[in-house]
């Protein structure tokens, strides 16, 4: 079946068209100043907002430093992780080769990549739809004990391609990293280039998006913000944790700007006829303020970066977020940033709550345990000198922030945070925001 991706023909006019600023409604830069401020200052998001409409920029800001240590501060052209949003670049590059029939989306990517050994007959386009069965690296234990050494993608489909399938592929859906990451390794045996230099040429090339490429290079990035994690108060942020950037491929390895985004949003504006759909691969489809439609997709990734990008097609808005601090609160910001262009009674991000200073003491100790969330899935709380430590599968300790009174707030993914304790006060269990409960275990 032939399958029409974005970016099949990029006219010179659209390129032209992208660098163009409409004047802002009364009071916009303000107001969304208004709802951005807060996380600034609570040290949860510092990057670059763009929000567009009808092919013109609306608004273009910029918040935070580029470089805490060296007090650089973010600038319109400031480059950025962009985290899964890589993946609506990995699925348009399959679609190209589909197109040119040097693959098909119904193919067995095990015809691609003989090392996927543990199920043959998983599709190309289930690796697309996150349907194949394929485990998440992240909860892989070599991922928590390689996650700083280099992790080629050959050697990574050596290493997935015979793991158990966490379910029979078709029968529903998981996200999975690891098959982007396949898919990448797809994109560079069949077109005979190295993943980033096909969606190079392919791409970025045709679009104009010059300040686009992969943080998954030796070579250094210029303009590139520095990464981090959300950090201990008083000063709330950290250097990111050190994982090499291969493991990223296909899933999460580009960095970009929030104009060259901007270009790729428009491109996905004006194919949101093709067939099958664009929101089916690398996108996923939303319903916002009750009836209106969009596209989008966020980006999270250990290396200190969060984005979030969002189309709505059939009200011409595009809005872009490039944050580089691990903190999860770029799609609900976005999602206000709409509501307030578009007019509607949206509701309002939520800034993270009041923080406190808690050394870490006999009172905290007690949280201290592993919380078994589901057969071969936990969480591990810890403490330091400064306070709580929490890990999931992969191993990567963040700040469990205090907010008092024995309630935490996990900030990296925006979660408040308690610990149920039985008649005689000792702690039983971990609750995660009341979405759900770890026991505690030995």
């Amino acid at each position: 079946m032939p399958m029409r991706t974005i970016l099949i023909a990029i006219p010179v006019a659209l390129r032209a068209q992208t660098g163009a600023t409409a004047p802002s409604p009364t009071g916009l830069p303000a107001r969304i100043d208004a709802i951005v401020t807060p996380f600034v200052n609570a040290r949860d998001f510092s990057g670059n907002i763009l929000v567009a409409r009808n092919g013109r920029v609306l608004a273009r800001r910029s918040y935070g430093q580029a470089s805490y240590e060296l007090a650089v501060p973010n600038a319109v052209d400031t480059r950025f992780g962009i985290g899964s949003l890589t993946k609506t670049f990995t699925a348009a590059a399959i679609g190209r080769l589909a197109e040119r029939g040097r693959l098909s989306i119904t193919d067995a990517a095990h015809r691609y990549v003989p090392e996927l050994t543990s199920d043959t007959t998983i599709t190309v386009q289930q690796r697309l739809l996150h349907t194949s069965g394929v485990p998440d690296y992240y909860v892989l234990p070599e991922y928590m004990a390689r996650r700083g050494q280099e992790m080629p993608l050959g050697e990574f489909a050596r290493l997935v391609g015979s793991k158990p399938l966490d379910f029979k592929p078709g029968e529903r859906f998981n996200y999975s990293n690891s098959g982007y990451k396949l898919l990448a390794l797809i994109i560079e045996r069949v077109s005979g280039m190295p993943y980033a230099e096909f969606l190079r040429r392919e791409l970025f090339v045709p679009l104009g998006m010059t300040n686009t490429g992969t943080l998954a290079s030796p070579a250094l990035v210029p303009k590139l913000a520095s990464g981090y994690n959300p950090g201990f108060a008083p000063a709330l942020l950290q250097p990111a944790s050190p994982v090499d950037r291969s493991w990223l491929d296909g899933a999460g390895s580009l960095y970009s700007t929030v104009d060259d985004l901007w270009r790729w949003a428009e491109a996905a504006r004006r194919e949101r006829t093709a067939a099958p759909p664009v929101q089916a691969f690398g996108w996923g489809p939303r319903t916002r303020f009750g009836s209106v439609s969009s596209i989008e997709q966020t980006g999270r990734i250990p290396n200190g970066y969060t984005s979030y990008l969002a189309v709505y097609p059939d009200s011409d808005l595009v809005v872009v977020m490039l944050s580089n601090v691990q903190a999860d609160v770029v799609e609900q910001i976005g999602i206000a940033l709409a509501g307030l262009t578009l007019k509607t009674n949206a509701k309002l991000a939520t800034p993270t709550p009041t923080l406190t200073q808690e050394l870490a003491s006999d009172s905290l100790s007690r949280y201290a345990g592993r919380y078994e969330i589901g057969p071969g899935f936990a969480l591990t709380v810890t403490t330091d000198a400064k306070g709580l430590l929490l890990a999931g599968p992969d191993g990567m300790f963040l700040p469990l922030n205090s907010t008092g009174g024995g309630r935490f707030f996990f900030r990296p993914l925006q979660v408040a945070i308690t610990f149920p304790r039985d008649s005689a006060g000792a702690v039983t269990s971990l609750d995660w925001g009341g979405q759900f409960s770890g026991r505690r275990v030995r």
